[in-house]
């Protein structure tokens, strides 16, 4: 691997080459008119932000090379007050919490990557998309929402393109009436791991993941205050394994055409559907889900025991989830009936 590492920190320091932290470019610095700022990124480029403090966009943060796989170009949030720098900087330096760095894009300014790109640690807000990106790209441990006022359908994160990684992050609208439609808008092979999109419930049909192409791997997400969490308009197949639905209206609507996976997942409170299908011929796979005071567990969806019950919901329990806080903290309480309930992580042989 080939990195080189640059340091940005507010006003900048020394020299502002960004080459240490006591050399730190500045966010001006940053984007144009030393050696190694953004408009002359390469493959390779690795660009330590110090976190606790806000960015404030002037322009896009946006490039057009691509990093590759053994030399991505990454934006990532470090802890304030690090010493740490370069190679030494590891996961015991990421900004966490509210110490991530901030990029306000404002109303019109946005992240926008290429290839093998990613972003990390960070929080991004926008009146546009805070996040545009293309193939091969991560999205780790960021908190992202937008402020968008307007009527036009706004997406959190945009990936135009495949293989698309989102993991443990945050994805919201912070304003009442902003049109925002997709929390995460993906293309083929998109994984999506340990997330909470919530609180989209104004614009146009606000989706939490529109997948164009294969339905995206889900895996141990939370749902809350949806008006669906997939709009699915392709014609593959995808998994939800160990997620959350909780305060949604149709919650998980699947259509014909599609097989998905649907496993170990707790549906609760759900206004008008848990599981739907528009389906004529119904292929997908359940099995292991709970569900709590939805208006329907499952629409259009044949449960254990009807006649088209090859691909029922097979080993389905019910009852109060018992989550700790319903709607901020859904881990769940000692007696829960979801606890043992579902299939176990490893499987026997023989």
């Amino acid at each position: 691997m080939a990195l080189t590492y640059m340091h940005v920190d507010g006003a900048g320091a020394g020299d502002y080459s960004g080459s240490t932290w006591a050399n730190a470019m500045s966010f001006a610095s940053f984007y144009t008119g030393e050696t190694n700022s953004f408009d002359a990124v390469a493959a390779g480029y690795i660009y330590f932000f110090m976190g606790g403090q806000t960015y404030s966009l002037t322009s896009n943060i946006s490039t057009a090379i691509d990093g590759t796989a053994a030399d991505r170009i990454a934006i990532i949030g470090v802890a304030s007050g690090t010493t740490n720098e370069g190679a030494a900087i590891d996961d015991a330096d990421f900004a966490q919490g509210s110490d991530r760095p901030i990029f306000d894009g404002n109303t019109a300014y946005y992240i926008d990557l290429a290839d093998y790109s990613g972003v990390e640690n960070c929080i991004a807000e926008s009146g546009l998309y805070p996040i545009l990106l293309a193939a091969a790209c991560i999205v780790k441990n960021c908190k992202v929402n937008t402020d968008y006022t307007g009527a036009t359908t706004r997406t959190l994160i945009n990936c135009v393109s495949s293989y698309l990684k989102v993991i443990n992050c945050e994805l919201f609208s912070d304003e009442a009436g902003t049109g925002l439609v997709y929390g995460v808008q993906g293309n083929i092979f998109c994984l999506i791991a340990f997330c909470y999109v919530h609180d989209m419930t104004t614009g146009s049909g606000s989706t939490g993941i529109t997948p164009y192409g294969t339905i995206p791997s889900v895996l141990f997400c939370i749902f809350d205050n949806l008006d669906k969490t997939v709009t699915v308009t392709s014609d593959e197949s995808g998994i939800f394994f160990g997620c959350t639905f909780y305060d949604c209206d149709d919650a998980l609507p699947l259509t014909d055409g599609t097989a998905a996976s649907v496993i170990n997942c707790i549906f609760s409170d759900c206004t008008t559907s848990a599981i739907s299908s528009t389906a004529s011929t119904f292929s997908h796979l359940l099995m292991y889900n709970h569900f709590y005071n939805n208006g329907d567990n499952h629409l259009n969806v044949p449960e254990e025991g009807d006649a088209a019950d090859l691909f029922c919901d097979w080993w389905a329990t019910t009852g109060d989830p018992k989550f700790t806080t319903a709607g901020s903290d859904f881990s769940l309480q000692s007696d829960s009936p979801c606890i043992d309930a579902g299939m176990a992580m490893a499987l026997g042989v023989g």
